[in-house]
């Protein structure tokens, strides 16, 4: 049987607006998780502020993890999802003891000159190694989940320029119905099923043969997604209509069927070490 992240799963799952920041903050892909280890020097890890329950969620306390010029800094992730951003899986498929689901570290460190959001992974798996003691092995799962794959009429997509070297995601834009609007830009197809993996809590696998990058936006309803994500196991038949129409836009869609995942089994991990 499939082990749904353990203690990760039975947290509460986060509010709506909180789970879109983190899918559009950790989805957008990296690097490989193959890529050489990278040292980052003067790295300060502290402990979250908590933001209170009921207070809105700005830009300057959603969470966020990214390089600026030559600074590393992850803030208001728990631990799971720094996991999960360092081996670059969802995080539901991260296996490992309750509290690194629940509490949460910032992250300040120099990085090396020229380093890009593709090699955060590189930087995260050494730093990670040394201050939190982590140490994992990969399993691979066959689970219920979902196939992205090519619809009938065939792909719909506009390929990224050229130039585009990172995949990004704009600014979302919210109608008067309530439908979030999101654009990305250079996605492969692989990024894109693994931020719905995200999205929709259930493992997503690319199925479409496609591999190029592009440029498209994906369409959210606030109260589909909210009344999914408010279910400890959603009803796994019923997608949210928005995304449904969304990708059938773009000439996908998504299959229900047993699809074969890598899982990050965490056989130790401590709280990080002092500055």
């Amino acid at each position: 049987m499939y082990r749904k992240a353990n203690a990760v799963r039975r947290e509460h799952q986060p509010d709506f607006f909180t789970t879109l920041l983190l899918t559009v903050a950790v989805c957008c892909g990296f690097g490989q998780a193959g890529d050489e280890a990278i040292r980052v020097e003067v790295a300060a890890i502290h402990e979250s502020v908590p933001v209170a329950k009921y207070e809105r969620m700005t830009m300057e306390t959603a969470p966020a993890i990214n390089v600026y010029g030559s600074q590393l800094f992850i803030r208001n992730y728990t631990v799971v999802k720094w996991i999960a951003a360092a081996y670059e899986v969802p995080d539901l498929l991260v296996s490992g003891p309750g509290w690194i689901s629940s509490e949460k570290y910032d992250l300040t460190a120099k990085a090396p000159p020229g380093a890009t959001r593709r090699q955060i992974p590189a930087m995260l798996r050494p730093l990670m190694e040394e201050r939190f003691a982590l140490k994992i092995h990969k399993e691979l799962k066959l689970v219920p989940g979902y196939a992205l794959v090519v619809a009938r009429r065939g792909p719909e997509l506009q390929p990224s320029p050229g130039f585009q070297m990172e995949p990004t995601a704009g600014m979302p834009s919210m109608s008067p119905s309530g439908k979030l609007t999101i654009p990305y830009k250079n996605y492969t197809m692989p990024v894109l099923a693994r931020l719905l993996t995200n999205a929709l809590r259930e493992p997503t696998i690319d199925s479409t043969g496609l591999t190029g990058s592009y440029d498209f936006s994906i369409s959210q309803s606030t109260s589909e997604m909210a009344m999914r994500l408010g279910k400890v196991d959603p009803d796994v038949d019923s997608l949210p209509a928005t995304l449904v129409d969304s990708l059938h836009s773009l000439g996908l869609k998504l299959e229900r069927r047993k699809v074969q995942v890598e899982q990050i089994v965490v056989d130790n991990i401590s709280r990080p070490t002092e500055n």
